[in-house]
């Protein structure tokens, strides 16, 4: 019998969801890390047509609205605090990846196999044995619409085994296809996820953690600067995170029925990231050169003209999909030790 594996990837942005290989984007999903509070356990919307893409999900008789959808609640800020997974928050994403899981697959398990999750380098012996307590074992989860009738409005799900993996780490094994068996090259794998800037140093597959390391230098400080100076020129005030990263990728900000054009900011954003990179190869270990720099994080994107302005003689190599890299690469590590 095969067995059921999820990677949960719950980042301070994103939370990311695989539970298949081959990079079958049916068994992906990928939604922001907001989870605001409702008073609703059961999901009220269930009796529409066309019902929001979210759920509410319970963690300590309270209850958090998680999913695509569940920013348009009206909260959209993200929790930016190296005791993350100490809030109820982070354990209804995780609970929510599970549900997800279930709804998308349209079949309820009520034992996940393995489930691999991951913590920033920074703080990944400290809150380590922490997530295992509060990942294995069992969660009561709202049953998705259709299957209601047949197991009625929650189940029970065991998490049998708990991988917990250092982020950056994921993007390495997921990267590993593009190497050739026995290969030692170096790779540089850098990591700027929403508040974490992580690095990883690997010999082939080998990481050396010694060479590894991680800063708060995610996106989210680039989105501090863009939003504080945005707001003053265009005398709007504040401009939260999510209209930000929006307004950069499009040029173009929605604010209180108006529209603004948005690509004078992109350059405040730049000068942002430069930054970050400069305090990173203050960081960076070149005792050793290494031989490419491979991107991952959905905030790849942001970084990578800094980098190649550092690194002007290295492959940098950096997908339109690094955000799923750690994922996917937890997944693949998961698979590995319950075949």
């Amino acid at each position: 019998m095969s067995k059921t594996i999820l990677a949960v990837d719950v980042g301070y942005g994103n939370t990311k969801l695989v539970w298949g290989s081959a990079r079958d984007e049916s068994c992906e999903l990928l939604f922001k890390s907001i989870a605001p509070t409702t008073r609703q356990i059961d999901d009220a919307l269930a009796d529409f047509s066309q019902p929001m893409d979210r759920v509410a999900i319970g963690v300590n008789n309270r209850s958090f609205l998680v999913g695509p959808e569940a920013y348009l609640a009206g909260s959209t800020s993200s929790i930016l605090d190296k005791d993350y997974i100490k809030h109820y928050e982070y354990m209804a994403l995780l609970r929510g990846a599970m549900y997800y899981m279930m709804k998308k697959s349209g079949t309820l398990k009520h034992k996940i196999d393995g489930l691999a999750v991951g913590l920033p380098i920074s703080n990944f012996n400290e809150h380590r044995d922490a997530l295992l307590k509060l990942a294995i074992g069992i969660h009561t989860l709202p049953t998705p619409v259709g299957m209601r009738s047949m197991y009625g409005s929650t189940f029970d799900v065991l998490i049998d085994k708990v991988l917990v993996l250092p982020q950056p780490i994921g993007a390495l094994r997921n990267f590993a296809g593009n190497l050739q068996t026995g290969d030692n090259s170096v790779s540089l794998i850098v990591d700027p996820g929403y508040n974490t800037f992580d690095w990883v140093t690997a010999y082939g597959m080998r990481p050396d953690m010694q060479r590894s390391g991680s800063f708060d230098g995610g996106v989210a400080h680039i989105f501090r600067e863009v939003s504080v100076q945005a707001g003053k020129t265009l005398g709007i005030g504040v401009i939260d995170f999510v209209q930000c990263e929006e307004a950069l990728n499009t040029g173009v900000l929605s604010h209180k029925s108006r529209i603004y054009s948005f690509e004078q900011f992109k350059g405040i954003a730049e000068d942002a990231a430069a930054e970050i990179v400069n305090k990173f190869v203050s960081a960076l270990d070149m005792t050793r050169p290494f031989d490419r720099i491979v991107m991952a994080g959905g905030g790849a994107k942001f970084y990578v003209k800094a980098l190649r302005k550092r690194f002007p003689d290295f492959e940098i190599i950096a997908s339109s999909d690094s955000v799923m890299a750690n994922a996917r690469g937890f997944y693949a590590f998961a698979a590995g030790l319950l075949d």
